[in-house]
């Protein structure tokens, strides 16, 4: 177990998805919103070649189920002003699944400065800027009401967030990718396929066994999930840490 500082959602991901070793590093939200055997789809597309495969609730063959009017209009709000202000290629930013090969997530994500909900944005506009090959893919998506993302508040965070990655760039705050400190640590080797999946959670404890479940489920013989979990209440780290053990260390667990 490794215990790292609270900063938010997108400090969590980067952490993970740096301590990560896997050819390919996909983040996966735990609250089942996506079912997790669309991996494998998600794996499919990498092999054409792309850099990063992102999901997509919005794009022609995406499809939507049990969702709020007010979450839906506010999510298009905010994707317009991402397409004028920062990136202006993709219909949905914010879908918490998306797939990195490993060496561009090094590169991202030691580039990363966002910590908030925002980091999804800053990390497209990075990899646009680099000509990097990104494709848009549809998913079938379930709402799901016990979202943690506050439907007033957090796009005007986000859109702070967006304002700010402008400015790093006008500071050539992205010129370097830097490390604050050595992330990676000496793995056993991974094979060719190797994926390790990273979840941030908060008050996920009975959603994790299910994921860890159909996750391994999956023809995947190198799989590894990384946990990043921001002292949950529910006890979601104890949960984990069993999951550790069930599974024989296939699970990895980083807490605040």
């Amino acid at each position: 177990v490794e215990s790292i500082r609270h900063q938010g959602k997108g400090a969590a991901v980067r952490h993970g998805m740096l301590a990560a070793s896997g050819r390919y590093r996909f983040i996966c939200d735990a609250d089942l919103a996506m079912p997790v055997e669309w991996l494998g789809a998600f794996l499919e597309r990498m092999e054409d070649g792309y850099d990063i495969v992102i999901g997509s609730r919005q794009i022609a063959g995406a499809r939507r189920f049990n969702e709020l009017a007010i979450r839906h209009i506010s999510g298009r709000i905010f994707n317009w002003m991402v397409r004028l202000l920062a990136v202006r290629d993709f219909q949905d930013t914010q879908c918490g699944f998306k797939c990195f090969r490993g060496d561009v997530a090094e590169q991202l994500f030691a580039m990363q400065r966002t910590a908030g909900f925002g980091f999804d944005v800053e990390l497209l506009y990075l990899a646009v800027r680099r000509r990097m090959r990104v494709l848009e893919m549809p998913i079938d998506w379930h709402h799901q009401r016990a979202s943690k993302v506050r439907p007033v508040v957090d796009p005007l965070l986000m859109l702070r967030d967006i304002l700010l990655v402008r400015w790093n760039e006008l500071r050539g705050r992205y010129g370097q990718a830097t490390r604050s400190q050595p992330w990676n640590r000496a793995d056993a080797p991974r094979s060719k396929g190797a994926v390790d999946v990273v979840v941030p959670t908060y008050n996920e404890a009975a959603n994790l066994p299910e994921l860890a479940e159909r996750l391994f489920a999956l023809d995947l013989p190198d799989a590894r999930i990384i946990v990043v979990d921001d002292s949950s209440p529910d006890g979601t780290a104890q949960v984990a840490r069993g999951l550790a053990e069930r599974f024989g260390g296939r699970v990895e667990l980083i807490e605040r």
